[in-house]
């Protein structure tokens, strides 16, 4: 009797994770007011995105501010001590939330990010991601995107999913601390409805693992409200300990930087919709070799129509 019990409450907690990891991306497919997003990165990040129809998609220990993952944890830490202290001694939310605060540490898995920007031609991203100027903002149908990324991502409840199934998700990146706490709170409340009085505390420990998990994912997709103006997106490869991908590695000017790739069916390519040439670059010369590159990897014309290439209107001193 007790194995059909705890068959039955993992069931519903997978449910519940997915449902939780699914919130996400349900927000960002209804953005209808944003068709295009951009990455931007340098020449040979370019040529390698075309060449491979494959995105990279970055650790998030080793973004350059560091300070995302620490933003997300003190928010989750302040938010499960409001419920401990708001919550009555004995009850579901309180205990859950006592739990969630020892186990906040948990980490599981890792993250890994691939991030975009809904504008094109923005002097921060030309400084922070595309070569100071010298790169290129590569734009991609969402829409489309968000299909092909669908594909490869859990569509039930398995043993695989729950074993450690990687998820990938297109996430609209939330700047709203409003936002962020109910999203929180949100995700707390639908553990805490898995639990009754008198529930295990393999369950509860269980409902506090998944909400530090919860917590870890959401340091992805959610930042200081002063970054606003980034208009951010992220691709969000989410991996439990018990599933990794495969992983690459590159070289910068201070560690040595994991990351994998996404993949998209064999044969497919990206859905790319306009190339702009940053504001350094000899802009005539760049769009031939440009033209070229599109020609080379069969980028040219994979639409209803050919991939618009432009030159930023960034006056060139102000990357000086």
């Amino acid at each position: 009797m007790a194995v059909e019990v705890s068959d039955g409450f993992g069931s519903r907690l997978r449910a519940a994770q997915l449902e939780v990891s699914s919130a996400s991306a349900a927000d960002a497919r209804g953005a209808t007011d944003v068709p295009v997003i951009y990455h931007y990165t340098d020449p040979k990040g370019l040529i390698g995105i075309l060449s491979d129809s494959r995105l990279w998609a970055t650790d998030v220990s080793f973004l350059n501010d560091s300070s995302e993952l620490r933003y997300a944890a003190e928010l989750q830490q302040e938010i499960l001590e409001e419920i401990v202290n708001e919550s009555p001694d004995g009850s579901l939310q309180r205990n859950l939330a006592v739990k969630a605060l020892e186990d906040r540490s948990f980490l599981g898995g890792k993250t890994y990010v691939v991030c975009f920007c809904a504008k094109d031609d923005l002097l921060t991203q030309w400084k922070a991601y595309g070569s100071s100027g010298s790169g290129f903002s590569i734009g991609f149908d969402r829409g489309k995107l968000q299909s092909m990324l669908a594909e490869l991502a859990p569509t039930d409840h398995s043993d695989a999913l729950w074993m450690g199934m990687i998820e990938v998700a297109l996430a609209q990146v939330r700047y709203s601390r409003g936002d962020q706490e109910r999203a929180l709170r949100r995700a707390f409340d639908r553990y805490v409805a898995l639990l009754s009085v008198g529930s295990p505390e393999f369950e509860i420990k269980k409902c506090a693992d998944a909400i530090a998990n919860n917590a870890s994912a959401s340091a992805s997709r959610f930042k200081h409200p002063a970054f606003a103006s980034e208009k951010e997106w992220r691709i969000v490869i989410s991996t439990s300990a018990f599933s990794n991908p495969e992983l690459f590695f590159r070289s910068s000017s201070r560690t040595v930087i994991p990351y994998t790739k996404t993949g998209i069916k064999e044969g497919s390519k990206l859905p790319v919709v306009s190339i702009t040439i940053g504001p350094t670059l000899e802009q005539e010369l760049s769009k031939r070799s440009v033209l070229d590159l599109l020609a080379a990897t069969d980028y040219l014309d994979i639409g209803e129509k050919a991939v618009d290439i432009r030159a930023s209107k960034i006056p060139l001193t102000l990357t000086d």
